[in-house]
């Protein structure tokens, strides 16, 4: 079969929907030998292209937001046929308004959080949701999500068969790990990026869904006890409001922010963390607590949504507000040799739950068995 995938979404700054489409095409190859494989992309995907058929969809005249929102109605359907699709895969949840009998389509909706929380998305990205998600999941042979919550969540609100919607689960690349670093790399790690010898670790996006005031009230509350303990934010910032960035420059003491890194290093700034926080108010998935869990890192975060579930008694899970406590945590983790030692073997056996070769296996079996019942 001729399976055709929607990279488009590795264009832009990695964030989550990006990072598992990133770690289901590098382990695609390594399991499906029968198949053959398109990527439509409009940037350099070079390392891919080995086992990938890459198909330039750049386009010279429209701007890239309004192309974007175009391209799925206006040209995919061209570029289906010309290629001979058998199946499309999307990770960008919307399908085509003109779709094709003989292919199949299978979206990806990790997660329906612009719909269920208002105030974390504007109002036009909420009424495109709205106006095409019915579209979609009419004309989508599967839905795929990403956590049973997720499912459950997409089940209940737009009232769909169970059937309709099956889960791959997102995971965390295998360079995520236990890693001996020397001395002579930690050193030149904290000279190239200024980090704290000693500091608590968060990853993703810098918004306000991420709850990043709620790191900071738990800083400053260990600042507060005298706790030697130092904060490293790392994430692209997608505030409209900059302040956050005042705010964080007045404590830069003990508040670090990196909004770029090269990716080959975030394995290693990980094992350098005391532990990782992340206060989130709502996930479909959360990968960066499961790459924390798998490089053995005590694990804090908020106990909503998909978080429990992803995390299980790996981590340790808190009210996502509660910053009085999350400090209490951080504060017996550091004084107390033992219970940091518990919480970084549980962290690794529960990472073991979720692999990108046991979502991609499933993935592919999903491909296989959809034509059989076309």
């Amino acid at each position: 079969m001729r399976i055709g995938i929607d990279a488009r979404v590795l264009d832009r700054g990695i964030t989550g929907t990006g990072r598992y489409l990133m770690n289901l095409l590098c382990e695609i190859p390594k399991i499906d030998t029968e198949n053959e494989y398109f990527l439509f992309t409009n940037s350099n995907l070079n390392k891919y292209e080995k086992f990938y058929k890459i198909i330039d969809v750049k386009n010279k005249f429209l701007p890239s937001k309004i192309f974007s929102v175009l391209w799925p109605h206006l040209v995919l359907p061209f570029k289906l046929k010309k290629h001979k699709i058998d199946i499309y895969f999307t990770p960008n949840i919307i399908l085509p308004l003109f779709t094709n009998k003989k292919i199949s389509y299978i979206p990806v909706l990790h997660d329906i959080i612009p719909l269920l929380h208002k105030t974390f998305y504007p109002f036009s990205y909420r009424t495109y949701l709205k106006m095409l998600l019915p579209v979609t999941f009419k004309k989508a042979d599967l839905v795929i999500t990403v956590s049973s919550h997720s499912k459950k969540d997409i089940v209940k609100y737009f009232n769909l068969p169970e059937s309709k919607v099956d889960i791959v689960y997102a995971n965390a690349q295998e360079k995520f790990k236990p890693i001996s670093l020397s001395d002579e790399q930690k050193k030149e790690l904290i000279k190239q990026y200024n980090l704290p010898k000693k500091y608590v670790l968060y990853v993703g996006a810098i918004d306000y869904r991420k709850n990043i005031s709620c790191i900071i009230k738990t800083a400053e509350r260990l600042k507060e006890k005298n706790v030697d303990m130092a904060f490293v934010l790392i994430g692209k910032c997608f505030y409209s409001d900059k302040s956050i960035f005042n705010e964080i420059e007045e404590k830069k003491e003990y508040i670090r922010y990196i909004n770029f890194m090269d990716d080959n290093h975030l394995p290693l700034i990980y094992n350098m963390a005391f532990c990782f926080l992340f206060p989130s108010y709502y996930e479909g998935f959360g990968i960066p607590p499961l790459e924390a869990m798998q490089s053995a890192i005590p694990t804090i975060t908020s106990n909503n949504s998909s978080l429990p579930e992803v995390v299980g008694d790996g981590g340790i899970l808190v009210d996502a507000d509660d910053y009085i406590s999350i400090a209490d945590e951080i504060e017996k983790l550091y004084y107390s040799p033992d219970v940091y030692n518990s919480y970084k073997v549980r962290a690794l056996e529960a990472s073991k739950k979720y692999s990108a070769q046991k979502s991609t296996k499933k993935l592919v079996e999903i491909f296989n068995n959809i034509k059989k019942g076309k």
